[in-house]
């Protein structure tokens, strides 16, 4: 099981006050770096097109011809993606076997910014900056789960949608009239 640290705590805290894990992310950075600059001023690296190169690569049960890297990066994406989705019922694997992903992300990055195809997929996920969801998450930073514009007593990722506050209910009036535009 992996735990995220942050990297480059180094930068603002003294390395004998990190965490035991934030000392040994400072530690394979500077061993890392070590061996990289080692190995450029050698000449002894690995051949940086390899990855890119395209292979025939077989398991007995799937075949694939192209960069093993990319091929491994989305294999690996589409198997988090399936876990998520389900866990989150929001696709069963049948379903989610049935999208169009490649369309899908070809319109998404066509169509829309990127802050607005992170906003979508955190609103798809459930795991938007929404009150109740930061008070999860930090209940210290975040003590309370209420709307800060209108006071309901849970701000969930429908009621940042639905709120009736009159600044969040133009902003989504805006946004419908611009995608109105749009399709």
């Amino acid at each position: 099981r992996f735990e995220y640290i942050e990297s480059h705590m180094n930068d603002i805290i003294p390395y004998q006050d990190l965490s035991f894990e934030q000392q040994q992310n400072v530690d394979m950075d500077s061993l890392a770096k070590g061996v990289l600059k080692r190995g450029l001023r050698s000449g002894n690296v690995i051949d940086p097109i390899f990855p890119f190169m395209y292979l025939l690569i077989t398991d007995g049960s799937e075949s694939m011809a192209s960069s093993p890297i990319s091929t491994l990066y989305h294999k690996e994406g589409e198997r988090t993606a399936r876990q998520l989705y389900s866990a989150k019922n929001i696709l069963t694997d049948i379903q989610f076997d049935r999208v169009d992903w490649e369309n899908f992300d070809r319109t998404t990055k066509t169509e829309f910014l990127p802050n607005m195809r992170a906003w979508y997929a955190k609103h798809i996920w459930k795991c938007n900056g929404s009150m109740s969801r930061l008070n999860l998450i930090d209940p210290i930073k975040y003590p309370c789960p209420s709307c800060p514009c209108c006071s309901c007593p849970i701000e969930d990722k429908d009621h940042i949608i639905l709120c009736p506050d009159e600044g969040r209910t133009k902003l989504y009036k805006d946004g419908v009239t611009k995608l109105d535009v749009w399709l």
